[in-house]
């Protein structure tokens, strides 16, 4: 139920360390990915950063009807004021790494989209004796506008958020959390057992969307063939519910994952399965015209349940350079829907490209798009929702630690049903940034 943040997928698989060498977490296929701390291949152990700067948004929308009885459409400059921390920590039993980020946006005439933009993400494993190892994660954010999402380098957890914050409809404040733990046994050298758990939340401030909250249990198995290559299994099983009587799904998923490092550079990693889902939901269907007719009642309320099946994948791409790094990846599978779509079968796909070659400009970029097909009877199949865009930023060390950033960013949401609505978005910004670190910023 994972979605592809940035679109950027890396499957890690470690051989457990001598007792004299940093632990470097637990050798699990499905955990995992860039390591916190990293940026451009060099180890950083703590950086900030804060700035202050102006935006242009076009294509906001609130969850409402306009007074001409369509969705709003508007537009407005706005300051911001950002900040962020992030580091981490490692030593032979155990490593910590974690991040947040934030920016407080005021508009100018649009004040129902002002506020502040947050995320926050930490983890944490240790090795408990030489075969166990335990591991946890946890990851919050709240969110104001489609793009108002933070994109800062270091803030990923060991269990991310089900559903991106830039798939989402609305420009309305969402709530996100989602977390976990567990512990992993090395048989040998080559074989490791794992079981973890968790959950994760969404919720709106509109009462029109339709919050979650759902709960997972996972068991793996992984083996190393060799240094460079490792396989496994894993399943999992999963609940999610809906807000107001929504319903509720119950979900198994099962598959083969693998890794693969290519070289010192490029690695490479997924998974192949696929996955189970029985779906309750409560129907409104026409009745019989004979007891419409001798009660006056045209529609009823029906409990339904329904069973889809589907294949769920994920694969991926890395390779971190001395001054650069490339994510590519996609993932496909069940997600807990974004508001409006509830429980649907989902394609995400992303790239993500960073660079820190020059010694006072850096340059980053991501592209991605993301496609819901319902599950909810009546819908299979034919109201997809699709929504993709991109974004780039530079940044240009002025003196110090003072640079200047620009970023710019489009996205666009459609739904393939009657109502043909699409909604293309746009943002400019540029901002004045402090950020002590010794490489040059990544502003996107």
């Amino acid at each position: 139920m994972r979605s592809l943040r940035w679109g950027a997928i890396a499957i890690v698989v470690c051989v457990a360390p001598a007792w004299g060498q940093s632990f470097e977490g637990p050798n699990i296929l499905s955990r995992g990915g860039r390591s916190l701390g990293r940026s451009g291949g060099r180890q950083v152990r703590f950086t900030g950063f804060a700035a202050v700067g102006v935006s242009y948004y076009d294509g906001l929308s609130l969850a409402k009807r306009s007074d001409q009885g369509g969705v709003p459409d508007e537009s407005a400059y706005g300051g911001s004021a950002s900040f962020g921390l992030s580091g981490s920590r490692a030593d032979r039993r155990s490593t910590t790494s974690g991040g947040y980020s934030g920016s407080m946006v005021l508009f100018n005439s649009q004040s129902n989209y002002s506020g502040l933009n947050q995320q926050a993400s930490i983890n944490h494993a240790r090795q408990l004796s030489r075969r166990w190892s335990m591991f946890t994660g946890v990851s919050a954010g709240s969110f104001a506008t489609v793009l108002g999402l933070n994109r800062t380098p270091f803030s990923q957890s060991y269990f991310e958020q089900p559903v991106a914050a830039g798939t989402e409809v609305f420009d309305t404040r969402i709530y996100q959390f989602s977390g976990g733990a567990g512990l992993s046994y090395q048989k040998s050298a080559r074989l490791t057992f794992s079981m973890s758990g968790g959950g994760s939340t969404q919720r709106f401030n509109s009462t029109a969307l339709v919050g979650y909250q759902g709960f997972f249990s996972s068991g793996e198995v992984s083996y190393a063939l060799s240094r460079r290559t490792g396989i496994g299994g894993v399943y999992t099983f999963g609940t999610s519910y809906f807000r107001r009587g929504y319903g509720e799904s119950l979900f198994h998923t099962a598959g083969f994952t693998f890794q693969r490092r290519l070289s010192r550079i490029w690695s490479t990693g997924g998974s192949l399965g696929f996955y189970r889902a029985e779906t309750d939901r409560l129907q409104q269907q026409a009745i019989d015209p004979l007891i419409a007719a001798l009660t006056g009642q045209t529609t009823a309320v029906f409990a339904h349940h329904a069973v889809n099946y589907g294949r769920a994948i994920s694969l991926g791409l890395g390779g971190t350079f001395r001054t650069s790094s490339v994510h590519i990846g996609y993932t496909g599978g069940l997600s807990p829907g974004n508001g409006i779509y509830l429980t649907s079968d989902s394609h995400n796909a992303g790239v993500q490209y960073n660079y820190t070659g020059f010694r006072r400009v850096g340059f980053s970029a991501s592209a991605d798009y993301t496609k819901f097909r319902p599950l909810l009877p009546g819908f299979e199949g034919q109201r997809n929702f699709e929504a993709y865009g991109g974004g780039a930023g530079i940044s240009y060390r002025l003196f110090s630690v003072v640079h200047l950033a620009f970023n710019a960013a489009i996205r666009r949401s459609q739904f393939d049903s009657n109502s043909n609505f699409s909604r293309d978005r746009y943002y400019l910004g540029a901002s004045l940034a402090f950020s002590p670190g010794e490489l040059p910023l990544l502003p996107w």
